[in-house]
């Protein structure tokens, strides 16, 4: 079964219940994601940074793949122990890479491989393709808002909206960008992708144009929105305890680029491994 571009962003993305000393603790959100050195493949769970601070556990429901190597209906609980150490935490943003290669083959092991399709660095738009982009962009978020997900099919919930500040700028000199999105506490970690079928506007013409098919970028990860207090002041917050009333609907996002960094930190990993044997 070939998956479309929307069943993709779906299966792709998990509920993240993060678990401290045996004791479940919050909920954010998670994305498959697959790193490749040579021949060799590593799998790891995306999030927030915030999500996993503290944690000792994280905790995520997945899909049991039958016989054509395609989601069986069937659902499994799954506990990764977080050895902080072994976590690829960025240098500088509110972003980690858990890995689950080990936990994914015992899954293997035991009879019921998983079906968890991956991100990749391919789909990370390349320089030139940032450079396209409008100054108002589609922007479709999936993750589980409050923690709310279809628990009997364990997939998430999926938001639809744009861009907010211009995704080819970086802003306020950051690797990031807003999008017009209610953010809510158990977002964080969610990825935002641009997926859209028709026209765009091809700059270079001046007009628009067909694309020729659709567009299908991870355009970030979302990591905080910023709420109005009772004094209006506007405030960030990664890990939200607001009344929904305060809420600006506005969320903070990382450019998917930093992931080229993850992938950097652990091809330089592998290699001080392999020069150590």
């Amino acid at each position: 079964m070939a998956l479309s571009p929307a069943e993709f962003m779906m299966y792709s993305t998990t509920k993240l219940t993060g678990i401290k000393d045996g004791v479940k603790a919050g909920t954010g959100t998670g994305f498959y994601y697959r790193v490749k050195i040579g021949e060799d493949g590593y799998q790891f769970l995306v999030t927030n940074r915030h999500v996993v601070e503290g944690m000792t556990q994280i905790g995520f429901v997945a899909h049991i793949a039958n016989e054509r190597k395609e989601p069986s209906g069937a659902l499994v609980g799954c506990v990764v122990n977080l050895h902080h150490s072994e976590i690829l935490y960025h240098p500088e943003a509110d972003l980690c890479a858990i890995p689950i290669g080990l936990h994914l083959q015992s899954m293997i092991d035991s009879g019921r491989e998983l079906f968890c399709p991956t991100l990749t660095c391919k789909n990370i738009p390349p320089s030139e393709e940032w450079d396209s982009f409008d100054a108002i962009e589609s922007a479709t978020m999936v993750g589980c808002p409050n923690g709310l997900y279809d628990k009997v099919n364990a997939l998430p919930i999926s938001r639809t909206g744009n861009t907010a500040s211009h995704p080819a700028k970086k802003y306020a000199g950051k690797d990031e960008f807003l999008v017009d999105l209610a953010c809510f506490p158990g977002s964080s970690g969610s990825p935002i992708f641009l997926y859209d079928r028709g026209t765009r506007w091809n700059k270079d013409v001046g007009n628009f144009m067909s694309v020729g098919g659709y567009r299908f970028w991870l355009l970030g990860i979302l990591y905080a929105g910023p709420t109005i207090t009772t004094e209006g002041t506007i405030k960030m917050v990664k890990e939200p305890t607001f009344a929904v009333a305060s809420m600006m609907h506005i969320g903070f996002a990382i450019r998917s680029t930093a992931l080229l960094t993850i992938d950097q930190m652990l091809i330089e990993k592998m290699a001080k491994l392999g020069a150590a044997t």
